[in-house]
């Protein structure tokens, strides 16, 4: 009798706290230096379900705390604000980018690399939890990743007297 109770508990659970109907995409954070106590989280949250979600926290492991932050123009000086919510309205999506919303880890445990990944939790305000991955890109705004397709392509010149890179005649150096 206690296990079928048990199991009526857990078919009980409502369907969001498996399945939330929230995607990620993008989600990165820059590498910092090897002193930085504090880094910024970027992506983009869709809400593919049908009523409101309401972004709440954010955890991680890699910092002792991590908070979402608007920068905000006071003046001629941009703040920041830690943000209590995020609300997403159904079929929409918000981003969380450079000179707006961001997550914000404050108190981090060591640098963090390009290359490196950062396992974090959204968590919304009716108990769902949607895990995320966080890639950490170089400083230059490109992923190891981008720079290994670049250096691939079939198409990339190098230079090695001019130290230039070039792609159909073009410079492609910026940036990198």
């Amino acid at each position: 009798m206690r296990r079928l109770l048990t199991l009526l508990c857990f078919a009980a659970l409502p369907a969001w706290a498996a399945d939330p109907a929230m995607t990620v995409e993008g989600a990165s954070i820059p590498e910092t230096t090897p002193i930085a106590r504090t880094a910024a989280g970027y992506l983009t949250v869709t809400n593919t379900g049908d009523d409101p979600v309401t972004l709440t926290a954010v955890e991680a492991d890699i910092s002792a705390a991590a908070e979402l932050h608007e920068s905000v123009e006071d003046g001629d000086v941009m703040r920041m604000e830690p943000r209590e919510a995020v609300e997403i309205a159904p079929g929409e999506a918000i981003s969380l980018a450079p000179g707006g919303l961001h997550v914000m880890f404050m108190g981090l445990n060591g640098p963090l690399s390009a290359g490196d990944e950062v396992a974090a939790t959204l968590v919304f305000a009716d108990g769902a939890r949607l895990p995320v991955t966080f890639s950490v890109d170089a400083r230059d705004g490109h992923s190891p990743a981008d720079h290994d397709a670049h250096m691939n392509d079939p198409e990339h010149v190098h230079d090695p007297d001019h130290g230039e890179m070039e792609m159909d005649g073009k410079d492609d150096h910026a940036g990198h």
